[in-house]
């Protein structure tokens, strides 16, 4: 049901990544472990660069 990442964003700072499916009700929502790297990346591109 769930599926979690931790990822290197600096030196000092890491994001965790946490997916939980409930309910199936979308074809990604099957590889969980997948659907988490899609949502990673997407808050992956939304950060700012680092100072």
């Amino acid at each position: 049901m769930s599926c979690g990442l931790w990822l290197g964003v600096s030196d000092t700072q890491v994001l965790s990544v946490d997916v939980i499916v409930m309910r199936e009700v979308r074809p990604e929502y099957k590889d969980r472990c997948m659907f988490a790297e899609k949502v990673a990346g997407m808050v992956l591109s939304n950060l700012p660069a680092a100072n």
